[in-house]
């Protein structure tokens, strides 16, 4: 299947999630990863040489996952809601 591939996703994992997953917890973890990212986003971090900031691995593997959770609701037909806080 033309599949996204997702950092530290294989695609049989993928598949267990999409398949076993309960759409509300992943409701639920959609909001929680949301401000996860934003609470990384305002946390201030050195800018390297060259002056682009680096995303931490925890920020990287939140966005990972939310893209998950996001196209696994996608895929059940599911209407993702915009999270002002």
């Amino acid at each position: 299947m033309g599949r996204t591939s997702y950092e530290g996703f294989d695609e049989d994992e993928y598949e267990e999630y999409a398949t076993q997953a309960n759409t509300a917890e992943l409701m639920e973890q959609h909001r929680l990863l949301t401000q996860q990212i934003k609470a990384l986003n305002t946390q201030t971090r050195p800018t390297p040489k060259g002056g682009r900031r680096q995303k931490s691995r925890q920020q990287r593997s939140a966005e990972v996952m939310i893209q998950v959770v996001e196209d696994v609701l996608h895929a059940r037909g599911v209407e993702i809601p915009q999270y002002d806080s």
